[in-house]
């Protein structure tokens, strides 16, 4: 595989990972209270964040004349990570705190291998991964300080 198809299939994971961040957020928003107005707006911007992720990774894999792949979301860790959740055998509704740890701590997971892959390949690929995970930390820091208040 040369280094253009190895970013642009590390990019595309993230892609995957990033649509399946969105799917969290929105399940996690759908099951939110209307009165929880400060949860709600978080987790809004957790989606737009992750739309963004999406356009700039998008864009990359462009520019180094690759093919974006749209991968089915239902195969994505995160929507895997809600299914076994809410289909548990405990018989309890998930609690969103616990599920948003879940969603941001795989992301996260996602973007460290795609850190530790790129490392000796493109730099401008590395950095663009680099800050986009620094932005899901402070997201991540905000989801912890919502629900430890």
């Amino acid at each position: 595989m040369t280094e253009k198809a190895t970013i642009a299939d590390i990019l595309n994971n993230l892609i995957t990972i990033n649509k399946d961040r969105i799917v969290g957020y929105r399940e996690a928003l759908h099951n939110t209270k209307e009165n929880q107005e400060e949860t709600r707006r978080l987790f809004k911007e957790m989606i737009g964040q992750s739309e963004n992720f999406v356009e700039e990774l998008k864009e990359k894999i462009k520019e180094l004349g690759a093919e974006v792949q749209d991968k089915t979301l239902t195969t994505g860790l995160i929507y895997n990570t809600w299914m076994d959740i809410v289909y548990s055998d405990s018989g309890e509704k998930p609690e969103i705190p616990h599920f948003c740890d879940e969603i941001e701590k795989t992301t996260l997971h996602a973007y460290d291998a795609a850190l530790i892959k790129t490392q000796t390949l493109d730099k401008n690929i590395h950095d663009l991964i680099l800050r986009q995970k620094q932005e899901l930390i402070n997201s991540c820091d905000q989801i912890k300080n919502l629900h430890s208040n």
